[in-house]
């Protein structure tokens, strides 16, 4: 019998045997949070404290009686639509509007209006075949399409608007055999179309990944000659002439030259300020120029 919590009102009295027991033992009762919620915004503390409240009575235990005040439902709707009216009732508050069914029209409205979209979606999708009745869910072009399918191509298939091309799709014969038979052609070139380009995906992901293996291993083998052709070079056994550009401007970086200072230069001058770092870097090392060691005498 009893629906809801919430806190206590002022309003209120206990529940005697006669109210358990008379013709009201079976009626519905809601707390003062759940009667607000349910009629808001037609009830608040102030309309409450108006309507009659219940409590269960002591039961001789240590605590008493129920704190919880309870109201009767029939109670709570006549107040609220004394106040507001019956319409307003059904229109704007919870209770009203799941009673007087406004709130389960509106959820089938929507159902309805979520399965007509969901229709319309389907009808579009590339192959799908419709009886006359939808062709007004597809898409101009489908409709154009059709329609010059079904006057035999004929006549100039363009029509400006949709209504045009289903009036005319309707007066050329429109059977959705036929359409069926359209459609299964063109699905069977769409799908042979669709497994040639994923073949052909495939192919080039699998040339591409191979691709990438070689390139690194071939990056990696570039790397190992770089590094010994360096190695080569500092121990005297590759003479300055025999490097590549680029490997004179890494040496010409490595011993001290600047980047504005090698921009613009070509091989040979790029070449003379290589052999003119590494004379300084070995008069600074104290090391003759073929990179023996200097003798020092001393005296």
């Amino acid at each position: 019998m009893f629906r809801g919590g919430g806190q206590a009102s002022s309003n209120w009295r206990y529940l005697t045997e006669d109210d358990r027991q008379g013709p009201r033992k079976d009626d519905m009762m809601f707390s003062t949070t759940y009667a607000k919620d349910q009629f808001k915004p037609f009830l608040t503390t102030r309309d409450i404290e108006c309507i009659p409240g219940y409590r269960r009575p002591p039961t001789g235990g240590r605590y008493g009686g129920s704190t919880q005040t309870m109201y009767y439902e029939k109670d709570l709707v006549d107040y609220v639509t004394r106040q507001v009216g019956q319409e307003r009732f059904n229109r704007e508050t919870s209770y009203g509007r799941e009673k007087s069914g406004v709130a389960q029209q509106e959820r089938d409205q929507a159902a309805r209006e979520q399965a007509a979209k969901a229709q319309v979606a389907a009808d579009q999708q590339p192959h799908a075949v419709v009886p006359a009745e939808r062709l007004i869910n597809l898409g101009h072009d489908k409709l154009q399409a059709i329609m010059a399918r079904c006057e035999g191509g004929k006549l100039p298939p363009y029509e400006k608007t949709k209504a045009g091309c289903i009036e005319r799709i309707l007066k050329a014969g429109y059977s959705v055999e036929k359409e069926m038979e359209a459609m299964a052609k063109e699905k069977k070139l769409a799908d042979e179309e669709a497994a040639r380009r994923a073949a052909a995906r495939e192919a080039h992901l699998i040339a591409e990944a191979k691709r990438q293996v070689e390139a690194a291993a071939k990056a990696k083998r570039d790397e190992e000659v770089k590094q010994e052709r360096a190695r080569q070079f500092a121990a005297g056994e590759l003479a300055a002439d025999e490097l590549k550009y680029q490997e004179l401007l890494e040496q010409c970086k490595l011993h001290g030259v600047t980047g504005k200072q090698m921009m613009g230069k070509k091989k040979p001058e790029v070449l003379e300020m290589l052999r003119a770092a590494t004379k300084r870097a070995a008069a600074e090392a104290g090391v003759d120029e073929n990179g023996g060691q200097e003798k020092r005498l001393k005296a």
